[in-house]
């Protein structure tokens, strides 16, 4: 039967010219399918367009997006250089090896071993890499061989032609395995995370919104809308550039007040069911005098763990065992009833426990809710009763709730130049805000000259500020003929298309979406029969760069030898200083500049084509 079985292989290797992989433990999509993360945006074999063997798969996710080890082995590098970016090499000690290229970072060093499903590293855009992805391959015993997967979807593909047939079969049901996180604050805090952003740091930076505002953030390292928002509550709170985009500054302010709140508990599991005001005399700690605590198991642990769910309003699983969920559940009772929170169910914390469950002893005369100080606020409870909501309010002319009196002076005089608002009670309070003073050095350190906006690599871009310098945007541009920027080739021609429709706030690259304006929603609108939208995603597909001039609401976009220059609500333009009147004039919507699309593609050397009957543009060029 053996020599049956090696008979057929050799056949198969013979006429295929691939090898068809066997192993004992199964393969594990290195993105993570439960994310979405499953297309494949360039398959194995020739390349026409270059010339050139592609020795593994492109499979495409966003820059942050976790890595994982597809299955258990041995990391043998863990390295950077200038083609493959930071990669990673495991060995699977079955004549197998996989390699993962142009991460943003890597989380294990050579020598270590690792399960399948371990968190390995994350997606990103280094080396010779033209944008956010992670290049797999996989050799047996040195061979490349096919890693395109039968039950995966191939997107955009730039391959004409593969070697062989398809060989693998990869379990989608994996999951993102065993993902390791931080609960103490972010542990990379010069990251930076946007929409679309995901792994173990989105899930810190979660965990600490959740900690800092007490929001309901599902903590799953998807960084989407609901995560914007509270970036944005965040940043707003504490006087932060409003952009929900977590980073540098952003970051170090989440850990700086997580050190200060140290001491507060980790959030318990929470449940969307609402908690019981209700007394509830069948549900009681019988030994209210025990110390109950992590590690322990029994039925005194099952009645805590149903009290809690009662109270708190959470699921904890009653199965008698102290765990690490029943230990959060406990802090954060005794975190709300003011407890010590140190996690164990001791006689206080039972009494506590006990009481709430068998009565009610929040009753306050309405005398208490307007003599007391500092004016706590109080509802009515389902019992009748007059019950505290754990929230104060401002009165005014009251000295304690009003500390923040500042004179003009302090406002005019105090760097860096807080802004103030009059109180209700008259004083000037703080707004949490600065602003930027023209002339003051502290404000502006930001000068360079022209020259060095010309010679300086890698093409830092800049514009006027309003002191009258020269200010760097924060934006780099790909020059032509640059061997830093074209490592491969400088002359090498690759073809885009770009494809968006009326109304649609998505846009497709090569066939892969992404959305025209992040994280706003903008959509394409039509003016006198021409297509006007926020125009920096297109065009920086085809390695254009955009420039706003806030003094002069004037855009400028370069493209190669090519300079445009358009101002707001005005129909004359420039290409290349050479004055152009167009059909219609860029405008500002909803805080956004729309710019006529057709002027600008054709003018950077774009094809433009239109379908009538479903509203949609193509733009196409070669980078």
């Amino acid at each position: 039967m053996k020599k049956i079985v090696s008979v057929i292989l050799i056949i198969s290797i013979l006429c295929t010219g691939f090898f068809v992989v066997s192993a004992s433990e199964s393969w594990l999509w290195p993105t993570g399918s439960t994310y979405g993360y499953s297309c494949i945006s360039c398959s194995f074999g020739y390349r026409t367009y270059n010339n050139r063997d592609h020795n593994g798969i492109d499979c495409a996710a966003p820059a942050g997006a976790q890595i994982m080890a597809t299955r258990s082995g041995t990391v043998t590098v863990s390295n950077y250089d200038s083609s493959r970016g930071e990669h990673i090499i495991i060995d699977h000690h079955d004549g197998y090896q996989t390699t993962y290229m142009h991460m943003s970072e890597r989380l294990v060093s050579s020598g270590t071993k690792v399960t399948r499903g371990q968190t390995i590293g994350l997606v990103g855009n280094t080396g010779a890499s033209d944008g956010a992805h992670l290049h797999f391959e996989i050799r047996l015993n040195g061979s490349l061989v096919n890693p395109n997967p039968a039950d995966y979807p191939i997107k955009g593909s730039v391959v004409n032609g593969k070697k062989g047939s398809i060989t693998y079969s990869f379990d989608k049901a994996g999951g993102m395995g065993s993902i390791q996180w931080s609960q103490d604050g972010i542990s990379n805090p010069n990251q930076t995370f946007r929409n679309g952003s995901s792994g173990a740091g989105v899930m810190e930076l979660q965990h600490s919104l959740n900690v800092i505002l007490g929001t309901n953030l599902a903590v799953d390292g998807k960084y989407g809308n609901n995560t914007v928002s509270a970036v944005k509550q965040f940043q707003t709170k504490y006087g932060l550039t409003v952009d929900g985009i977590a980073g540098k500054n952003t970051n170090n302010k989440i850990n700086e007040i997580r050190k200060g709140n140290s001491q507060k508990p980790t959030p318990a599991p929470t449940s969307t069911s609402k908690p019981s005001t209700n007394p509830d005399s069948s549900l009681k700690i019988s030994n209210p005098n025990q110390n109950i605590q992590k590690g322990q198991s029994g039925t005194a642990v099952k009645e805590l763990q149903q009290c809690l769910n009662k109270i708190l309003g959470i699921n904890l699983e009653v199965d008698g065992k102290f765990g690490d969920k029943t230990l959060e559940a406990v802090k954060q009772f005794q975190s709300k009833y003011g407890l010590t929170v140190d996690g164990i169910a001791g006689k206080n914390t039972n009494n506590k426990i006990n009481s709430l469950l068998t009565a009610h002893s929040h009753s306050y005369g309405n005398a208490a809710y307007e003599a007391a100080h500092p004016h706590k606020q109080y509802k009515k409870c389902d019992c009748g009763d007059v019950q505290y909501t754990g929230k104060t309010r401002t009165v005014d002319n009251c000295s304690q709730c009003h500390t923040h009196s500042y004179t003009n002076a302090t406002y005019e005089s105090a760097h860096p130049h807080r802004q103030y608002k009059t109180c209700s009670c008259g004083d000037v309070q703080y707004t949490g805000n600065t602003t930027t003073v023209d002339n003051c050095s502290q404000c502006h350190t930001h000068s360079y000259g022209n020259a060095t906006y010309e010679a300086a690599h890698p093409h830092k871009q800049y514009k006027k500020c309003s002191c009258g310098d020269v200010q760097y945007t924060g934006k780099t541009q790909k020059v032509k003929g640059c061997s830093q920027c074209y490592p491969e080739s400088s002359n090498k021609k690759e073809k885009k298309t770009v494809k968006l429709q009326i109304g649609i706030p998505n846009m497709t690259v090569d066939g892969i979406s992404q959305e025209i304006d992040p994280g706003r929603g903008t959509v394409p609108v039509t003016k006198n029969d021409r297509t006007l939208l926020p125009i920096r995603a297109v065009v920086e597909t085809f390695d254009a760069y955009v420039i706003w001039d806030e003094t002069e609401n004037k855009i400028t976009i370069t493209r190669d030898e090519v300079s445009i220059e358009l101002w707001v609500n005005s129909t004359t333009a420039k290409v290349n200083g050479k004055k152009v009147i167009l059909d219609v004039a860029p405008v500002i919507i909803n805080e956004r500049t729309f710019m006529p699309l057709r002027f600008i593609a054709e003018s950077l050397g774009l094809t433009v084509g239109w379908n009538g009957t479903n509203q949609t543009v193509t733009i196409e060029g070669e980078l």
